[in-house]
């Protein structure tokens, strides 16, 4: 994020600033997500989270500081994975539906943020104006706006099928467990998905065609068309016209 901003030809004091909304935005996305994991689990009878003190709103909870870093340099991090213990769940009768609702959480707690972030941030500017005109308003604005971006990043880059993210979960949640137990390539793309993921990181940066931003692209295009379609309709409301 940071080098991005730096190619940008951004000052010093417009660097910081921004880093400093980035840095709140990441926080919350993250903070968010992980809850939403633990909250799930947690309703459907697993008490480990809360044992562990992850069912809380709290970013500090929930942010790898190392993985926070990374993702403020160059735009990839993590944080800190909610330890789940599926045997607990007992809401319903099948287990494979409740892991898949787990996995499935977190990257709807990004979609929802993100929905209401942008939502907030089209009120803001239709009702209120130009939000540059009051420094409390732009500040807000500002980290309202890098909260969309943000959490539509790590929900698409979260879809992804390699392992350990949660779209491999969820796919994982439909594999046989014949294959799981017997399959040597199986256990092999398990092993090596963190290297998949790097690679493909680094290729992004180096190459001039980034498939991983292509496919994240992809993933995140019905969130953002439907982000889009609801404040252009605010929009209309409030008399701003499409």
């Amino acid at each position: 994020m940071l080098f991005y901003l730096l190619s940008r030809g951004y000052s010093g004091p417009e660097i910081l600033f921004n880093a400093i909304e980035i840095f709140i935005a990441i926080s919350l996305a993250f903070g968010f997500h992980e809850f939403m994991h633990a909250k799930v689990a947690d309703w459907l009878g697993d008490k480990t989270p809360a044992m562990s003190g992850r069912l809380t709103l709290n970013p500090l909870a929930h942010v790898d500081m190392m993985g926070m870093i990374l993702l403020l340099l160059v735009g990839f991090g993590w944080g800190k994975p909610v330890v789940v213990n599926p045997s607990n769940f007992k809401r319903f009768k099948s287990r494979k539906l409740m892991s898949l609702m787990v996995s499935l959480a977190g990257v709807t707690g990004n979609f929802l943020l993100a929905f209401v972030s942008s939502v907030a941030g089209t009120l803001i500017n239709c009702l209120l104006g130009d939000p540059s005109k009051n420094i409390v308003v732009y500040v807000i604005a500002g980290i309202l706006g890098w909260l969309v971006n943000v959490n539509l990043g790590l929900m698409a880059f979260n879809l992804l099928p390699i392992p350990p993210l949660d779209g491999f979960s969820i796919v994982d949640a439909f594999i046989p467990l014949k294959t799981k137990y017997n399959s040597v390539n199986y256990r092999k793309f398990i092993a090596f998905g963190p290297r998949v993921l790097l690679i493909l990181i680094v290729l992004g940066r180096i190459s001039r065609i980034d498939i991983l931003g292509i496919i994240m692209g992809l993933i995140e295009f019905p969130a953002q068309f439907v982000i889009t379609l609801v404040d252009l309709l605010i929009i209309h409301l409030l008399g701003g016209g499409l």
